[in-house]
């Protein structure tokens, strides 16, 4: 029994000899909600197409590290990743990482960014992470690049064969949870995966592109997906998104119901796939 207990000395006081793993947990940990990025880091294609990729700067991050602090990843100007050649015959997915490998010497430390290059495949997955050179590392998913099979010869890495899937460390979102899709849809090619999450308490917000399994326009009407019950809207709630159809680029008007249900209403046309990333709504259960 106890009637005082001491705290952990503050890093700002006179006299106090403060370990690292300390300072990260009480000044990063006191404005930094979760780990993602701050500001800059957008991982996007070089303003004439080749065979690398930029990250934003001035730009930084948080990383955790696994105590209850964060590590700062501070870039100061733009800064350009080398892609490995594509594959003539199978596309492949790279990862763009902030890699934070703290071995508690200077000289054994390392911070930087990295593109770690995956495996060509029939239906290709993002590489291993942390990457097998350094297990320990800590890391951050800032980028997932897309290469094409023949990237080369049909317009490099463009802007929308990158996606940008690190959290807003400020803004405090939760995690994503993957979507319940409907029967005959699947994710479409070049977007995130298909899902839902908390972007601040009792606001949902969903992401992903979908098309028909068997290759067919989406009829109006049509079932995309079914949220779970703690993220519902109390009532109907409409959005306008993007959809794809012979001619271009078109609207669609999808909606999600009081029993979770995702539907899309166009017409009168009929797209090849229909794009999410305009749903947000207040959600009638709690973060």
């Amino acid at each position: 029994m106890a009637t005082d207990v001491d705290l952990q000395p503050p890093a700002w006081m006179d006299g106090t000899t403060v370990p690292a793993a300390e300072l990260r947990r009480q000044l990063l940990g006191l404005v930094v909600p979760q780990e993602g990025i701050i500001r800059g880091m957008v991982v996007q294609a070089l303003p004439t197409p080749d065979m690398r990729v930029r990250v934003s700067g001035p730009g930084m991050a948080a990383l955790s590290d696994g105590a209850g602090g964060y590590y700062p990843a501070d870039l100061l100007a733009d800064a350009d990743l080398d892609v490995a050649s594509s594959s003539s015959t199978l596309n492949r997915r790279d990862a763009v990482i902030i890699s934070m490998n703290d071995t508690g010497t200077a000289a054994g430390n390392a911070y930087r960014l990295r593109i770690i290059t995956g495996t060509a495949a029939a239906s290709p997955s993002l590489p291993t992470l942390p990457p097998a050179d350094e297990p320990d590392a800590t890391y951050l998913l800032i980028g997932d690049v897309y290469v094409r099979a023949g990237a080369e010869t049909d317009g490099y890495i463009r802007n929308q064969d990158i996606t940008n899937p690190a959290p807003n460390a400020l803004l405090g979102a939760g995690e994503w949870h993957p979507l319940d899709l409907a029967s005959g849809l699947q994710q479409a090619p070049y977007d995130d995966a298909p899902g839902w999450r908390f972007l601040l308490p009792g606001m949902v917000q969903v992401r992903g592109t979908l098309e028909r399994t068997d290759g067919q326009p989406i009829t109006t009407g049509t079932i995309l997906a079914t949220l779970p019950p703690e993220a519902r809207p109390a009532s109907l709630v409409h959005f306008v998104s993007a959809g794809q159809s012979s001619g271009g680029e078109r609207a669609a008007r999808p909606e999600v119901r009081p029993d979770g249900t995702i539907r899309s209403f166009h017409s009168p046309y009929e797209p090849g796939w229909i794009g999410m990333r305009g749903i947000l709504f207040e959600a009638t259960g709690a973060a």
